[in-house]
């Protein structure tokens, strides 16, 4: 039993720990740890605001002419949104107004963004938008500059309860973005897609093929390559509700394959904690996590969740060597 726990705690931290072991992390300094926690508030902040733009009629018409007018909207919480698009001179004004303004929990906004350019989209932004919630802060524009109608050059102001105003460069949001998409791309063939476009080829094949893969595994007797494929042949499988806004759920474990942890996480929310005496509302994100006990006692369970905790709450942890555990 000892030896799962050992397994189990290695998929989180030892992995990594060696990685960082042969590449050592290099320690920011204070004025760094507040630009780098300022470029993921932004970026956080910009994917919520900009979800609330998609939502205007007038401000995602194609071509320049149609954007112009006014619109107000209601938040799907609480709130309006009020768009307006005027010509001025050899160019356009854009204002865009929050008022107590909510899609989703945690993100509220108040405040205004103006947009200033010409013909050819060059220009200059002005505004502040206070957001009240998980992500409390401001973010100021007046620093923003367009280019071909997109922001091109300057800053954005970040300021927030924990730190004062940063600045954080435009490309900051775009950097990030097109890191995760990177990231995102698949660079291998997928197999498992092939074998499920088989099976589902010919009337009656899926039905006979996981039957029959179902029996193999049941006695031990499936084949090297259909568990190499298999997504349920794993030591855990996490899954991420919240991409598509739903709740965490308590998955069921599965009677085909190895996979005895299966952790479902769900979209953030607020939670109360207390700090220093007084009630406080803190950012969370919520984890259903469902384990198997047929193959571990729950106690040992337990011992890794703590142990995982620890390193979450420290990671620091990660880059110390794992310690061997004794027989």
């Amino acid at each position: 039993m000892k030896k799962f726990v050992f397994l189990f705690l290695l998929s989180f931290g030892f992995l990594y720990a060696q990685e960082i072991e042969s590449k050592p992390i290099e320690e920011l300094s204070l004025e760094q740890e507040e630009t780098q926690i300022a470029e993921n508030y932004f970026v956080d902040y910009l994917n919520a605001i900009n979800k609330t733009q998609k939502r205007l009629v007038l401000m995602n018409k194609k071509g320049a002419l149609s954007k112009l007018g006014e619109e107000t909207i209601e938040g799907l919480i609480s709130g309006t949104l009020h768009y307006k698009t005027k010509i001025k001179g050899f160019g356009a004004v854009i204002t865009i107004t929050y008022s107590n303004y909510c899609d989703e929990e945690g993100w509220t906004f108040d405040g205004q963004i103006i947009t200033k350019s010409n013909m050819v989209g060059n220009g200059t932004m002005e505004g502040v938008v206070c957001v009240e919630g998980i992500a409390a802060g401001k973010v100021y524009y007046e620093k923003a500059v367009l280019k071909g109608g997109k922001p091109g050059d300057g800053t954005y102001g970040i300021e927030t309860e924990t730190f004062a105003r940063t600045e954080v460069p435009y490309t900051a949001f775009n950097a990030l973005k097109s890191y995760v998409e990177e990231n995102k791309k698949t660079t291998t063939v997928n197999n498992t897609d092939k074998m499920i476009k088989f099976l589902v080829s010919l009337p009656g094949l899926l039905l006979v093929g996981v039957g029959l893969f179902k029996l193999l595994d049941r006695y031990g007797l499936l084949p090297k390559f259909i568990v190499d494929l298999s997504p349920f042949h794993s030591s855990l499988t996490l899954t991420n509700l919240a991409s598509i806004r739903t709740n965490h759920i308590y998955h069921h474990i599965y009677n085909f394959g190895t996979t005895s942890v299966f952790i479902a996480m769900g979209k953030n929310r607020e939670v109360a904690r207390r700090k220093n005496g007084e009630i406080v509302f803190e950012k969370c994100m919520p984890l259903g996590v469902v384990m198997d006990e047929r193959i571990c006692s729950g106690i040992y369970f337990a011992a890794a969740f703590r142990k995982l905790s620890t390193y979450l709450e420290n990671p620091a942890l990660l880059e110390e060597k794992p310690k061997t555990p004794e027989n």
